[in-house]
């Protein structure tokens, strides 16, 4: 993923650098600016991962496991991700986690 100017001005910045067979798509900032979350897209599995923009900037797993975790959204005060899962019976359903 990379970041750019929405005037198109600039230079394109690497945001992350997804793994052979992987793929990243962003899905909000925190409210700060200084975390963004993202999906992790992995065949089928789909898991929610963060990068924070202070130090490595390297992706870690938020909530990962072996189904469908998407559309994570911060509150307003950073302190929580709304995402949609597939977890309980296939069945999609909102999540509330502490961030």
């Amino acid at each position: 993923m990379f970041r750019q100017a929405a005037d198109g001005g600039g230079t394109p910045e690497r945001l992350t650098k997804a793994d052979q067979g992987t793929r990243h798509s962003p899905e909000d900032w925190s409210p700060d600016g200084r975390i963004l979350s993202m999906d992790m897209i992995r065949g089928e599995d789909q898991g929610i991962w963060t990068v924070s923009f202070d130090g490595e900037r390297k992706p870690v797993p938020f909530y990962d496991v072996a189904l469908v975790q998407k559309h994570s959204v911060f509150s307003l005060n950073g302190k929580w991700i709304a995402y949609m899962s597939n977890e309980f019976g296939g069945v999609t359903q909102v999540f509330v986690q502490p961030f």
